[in-house]
């Protein structure tokens, strides 16, 4: 397990045990640490919820909770890193929707929820994302259309909606994503013809 004590170490900057056979919960002593800003425990066999102490730490820029056993949703407050660049939660057990306040993280780059259950529409505040570049959220159970907001996202290179139960069309505003390099629409409920 990752002992709570570790939120004596209060001059950390970065804090990774990625690749080990750690289990037990995250503790949520982790808000403690208010200058770390790499949290990395990927591949790892963390269980329960994202503790929302974690939102507290809003120097964070790099948050990486992959292949994991994590449950539950993911918390409002993570409209509070405001200088977050990365966040990997793939491969977990997370349920819920996305929260609109994940529009609030006007400098992330990267976002990857894949191989989750995560349900419902997409936030339409994902417009509000300026700065993205990637984003996967394949494997999941979003089952609304795709909103037009994600149009705005000019600097997409990555974006994939694969095996999820998206429905409406293929909308022709995506010629304006003229960065994109990856596109994947397979396995979903869409309609209606590929847009010329």
């Amino acid at each position: 397990t990752l002992p709570s004590e570790i939120h004596a170490l209060t001059s950390l900057v970065s804090l990774t045990v990625s690749e080990n056979a750690l289990t037990g919960s995250i503790p949520a002593m982790i808000g403690l640490l208010t200058r770390l800003r790499e949290f990395d425990l990927q591949d790892n066999d963390f269980k329960g919820t994202i503790p929302s102490e974690i939102f507290q730490l809003t120097q964070l820029t790099f948050l990486d909770l992959r292949t994991n056993e994590l449950t539950g949703v993911i918390p409002t407050e993570i409209g509070q890193l405001i200088e977050v660049e990365t966040i990997y939660l793939r491969e977990n057990g997370l349920t819920g929707t996305l929260p609109s306040e994940i529009g609030l993280l006007s400098v992330l780059e990267s976002l990857d929820i894949q191989r989750n259950e995560f349900v419902g529409p997409l936030p339409t505040e994902i417009g509000q994302l300026d700065s993205l570049l990637f984003f996967e959220c394949m494997r999941n159970n979003f089952n609304s259309t795709i909103p037009t907001e994600i149009m705005k996202l000019t600097n997409l290179v990555n974006l994939s909606f694969r095996r999820n139960r998206l429905t409406g069309t293929i909308m022709t505003e995506f010629g304006f994503l003229t960065k994109l390099t990856r596109l994947t629409f397979w396995t979903n409920n869409l309609t209606g013809p590929i847009p010329t």
